[in-house]
This record gives C-alpha cells, structure tokens and sequence, in this order.
C-alpha cells in the first residue's frame, strides 16, 4: 500500500479532455482546455490502469470595433484549430472606411484587407480589434470669364456624404455659362447663384461666366399712324421695342414721335 502522485502532460497542441483510472473517470476542467494535471492515488497496491484522452485545443475570437457606431465584425464557425484560415467580414457604414485594424495587439497591413475581409489564421484565443473614420476628400475649384468672380467655400476637406453649398458672387454684367463637377455639367442646378452638392469623392468644379448680351429683339404693337405722305415724320407710337438678353431677363422699350429717324 502506498501513495503515488504524478503529472500528466498533454502534447502540443492538445488538451486533457479526460483521465481514466479503473473505472473511476476524472475531468479536468469543464470550462477551460487544461494541459497539465497532477494526479494522487492512495492505497497504490497493485498495477493500475490509467487512460488518459486528449482533444486538439480550440481557439476562440473576440472582436471589437470602433469609430462607426454601426461597424462589426463578423465570421463563420467557432472552436477552432491551430493553423485554421478564418475570414473576416468587416461590415461598415458606406460612409467609413477602414483606418486601423489590430490582431493580438499587433498592427496589420490594411493592404491585407480586401472588399473589406481579411483572412486569419488561428494561433490561439485571437483578439480582433477594427477602427473606422469617415473618409475625407478634397475639393478643389477654377472660376473663369469674370475677373472679379468667385466661388465660396474655395477648397474644403469634406468627410464622405457631407453636403456643401457653393455660392457664387459674381459682376452684374456677368452670368454663369458653365458649371462642371468632375466634367460633369450641373449649369442647371444652380439655382439664385447657389447649389448643394453631397461629396463622395475628390471632387473639382469649374465655373464659367460670360458677359450678358442680347439674344434677340423684337417690335411688337400697332402704329397709331399707318398711312403718311411723302416727306411726313414717321410716328412710331404705339410700337414696343423688345430685347431678351441671354441671362433670360426682358427689357421692353414704348417708342414715341421723333424716336427712329427716317
């Protein structure tokens, strides 16, 4: 009779799901993967059989984002292996973009990212952490035709989905011939010398101003007087003297006695 006392050890990568001694079966641990356990028998007083199990250990991932409040991180699966190729989905607000993302600790190349999934590869419990921000882009403007013209906010740094209203001052005998966002032409949207745009990427307007003229003229109206007799002053009253200039604007004219010469 005797007391024997010993350590079981489990091989890499495995852990001691269970030991057996006779018909007496031990468990470990029942909430944790153990890979050492020590062992006493008492009243050793013959062989003793002992068996011990052992199973691969499993890996969790716990992941964490920030910056968009509607940002996660999602995969397929649980308890994994050593060397298991896990994808990572990382779902975000189209407005953000991935600035950081960290594994253990460690900093990872978002080059490695692709349409937003990174591949990795269990080495153990895997800390997963992603930060986003809202993208920025840059704004850049011309303005031509008018020397004294201009465009206001000039060149701002706007986050991803922000809205921006451009005015435009510009020479009262000037009028806007063209409005280009990204060679695009938006002449039409402009509206007062005022018009919002919602930015999604680097973005450059160019402004046109051409001086206003006269688009056509017309006379409209009856003649007080229709018939005249050689060498009788022409009256044109009652005759209106109409001009469109091309900023749309209609300026009209009455015309009296003494008004065209003949």
């Amino acid at each position: 009779h005797g007391t024997a006392k010993f350590t079981i050890t489990a091989k890499d990568g495995y852990y001691i799901q269970s030991v057996r001694i006779g018909n007496v079966e031990l468990v470990p641990s029942e909430d944790r993967q153990v890979t050492a356990y020590d062992v006493t028998m008492y009243h050793v007083c013959g062989h003793r059989t002992i068996t011990v199990t052992l199973a691969p250990l499993t890996y969790g991932i716990v992941a964490t984002t920030w910056g968009d409040p509607s940002s996660k991180i999602t995969w397929e699966g649980k308890d994994f292996k050593a060397g298991d190729e896990v994808t990572l989905n990382l779902h975000h607000d189209a407005v953000y973009a991935l600035t950081k993302l960290t594994v253990n600790d460690k900093e990872v190349s978002l080059s490695d990212v692709k349409d937003d999934k990174y591949v990795l590869t269990i080495t153990g419990d895997m800390t997963v952490e992603a930060t986003f921000a809202k993208e920025t882009f840059n704004v850049t403007t011309t303005v031509s035709g008018d020397k004294t013209a201009n465009i206001t906010p000039a060149s701002p740094n706007v986050e991803n989905g922000e809205k921006v209203t451009f005015n435009l001052t510009h020479d009262s005998g000037y009028e806007l011939a063209s409005f280009k966002v990204n060679g695009t032409e938006m002449k039409d949207q402009v509206k007062d010398d005022q018009i919002t745009l919602t930015i999604t990427e680097d973005t450059h307007i160019e402004v046109e101003f051409a001086p206003i003229t006269i688009k056509s003229t017309e006379l409209v109206g009856n003649l007080v007087k229709k018939n005249y007799v050689y060498g009788e002053e022409f009256d044109p009253s009652g005759l209106t003297l109409v001009y469109t200039w091309s900023n749309g604007q209609v300026e009209r004219i009455g015309l009296e006695k003494g008004a065209i010469e003949t």
